[in-house]
């Protein structure tokens, strides 16, 4: 009794926040317009939880995370052998590095639900050639971040 009684408390909350989320859904195809990048990250969303792509050349952007209220928290990681060499990491690292997480957001939607504006923390990922691996990772300063539903 105990347990139906935890599982059905469990599941109100579970709908209360997909349906919270949906009410002001963030779906559908967003431009960088703090980098002019023409690339656009295409958004889904299924309640609370968001994912998105971005295709550069040579490679791609995936997104995922946590939609809340107004608020989308992102972690970025990258793919592709040569979007990560233009970026300059050494071929030898590729492997390494793709898939990683390189950044992380924090956006909150306007009340028009055309923009998203926050934050853009990257990881800056440090590397010695010989032998080839990675030394560390860590969060650099902030940068301002906002993207406009195209």
């Amino acid at each position: 009794m105990k347990a139906m009684i935890g599982l059905c408390i469990g599941l109100s909350i579970l709908i209360y926040f997909v349906i919270r989320a949906e009410r002001r859904a963030i779906r559908g195809h967003w431009i960088d317009c703090s980098k002019g990048e023409l690339c656009p990250v295409i958004v889904r969303q299924l309640g609370p939880w968001v994912r998105g792509d971005q295709v550069f050349s040579g490679g791609n952007a995936a997104y995922s995370g946590w939609y809340s209220g107004s608020v989308v928290w992102l972690t970025r990681r990258d793919y592709g052998r040569e979007h990560l060499v233009a970026q300059g990491f050494p071929a030898t690292l590729v492997a390494t590095i793709a898939g990683s997480a390189v950044a992380t957001l924090r956006l909150v939607l306007d009340s028009t639900g055309r923009e998203l504006s926050g934050i853009y923390q990257p990881v800056r990922v440090e590397f010695q050639l010989e032998p080839p691996r990675v030394t560390s990772r860590r969060a650099v300063a902030a940068q301002p971040r906002c993207w406009i539903r195209s």
